[in-house]
């Protein structure tokens, strides 16, 4: 698709940007994931999927949960890059 692109150089690049999204703050994740299940939520509402919206609603409730955890307990998430 670019075959100008130095594919090292692009590469190093992407592992950079992965890296420094791991490191955003976990609130922030949180939060993106909450918004994202919430916009599905709708939409499978909208389409009549309520077995999907139910476990979208499920989802939503174990993000708030993990989060309220990790926020009491002080932790971070650990992920093996």
């Amino acid at each position: 698709m670019y075959p100008q692109a130095d594919p090292d150089k692009t590469l190093a690049v992407v592992t950079q940007n992965f890296v420094r999204l791991y490191r955003s703050p976990v609130e922030s994740i949180t939060g993106w994931c909450m918004a994202a299940t919430r916009d599905l939520y709708r939409r499978l509402l909208e389409v009549g999927d309520f077995a999907g919206a139910l476990k979208a609603t499920a989802q939503l409730a174990a993000l708030a949960e993990r989060a309220e955890r990790m926020k009491k307990e002080n932790t971070t998430p650990e992920i093996d890059l």
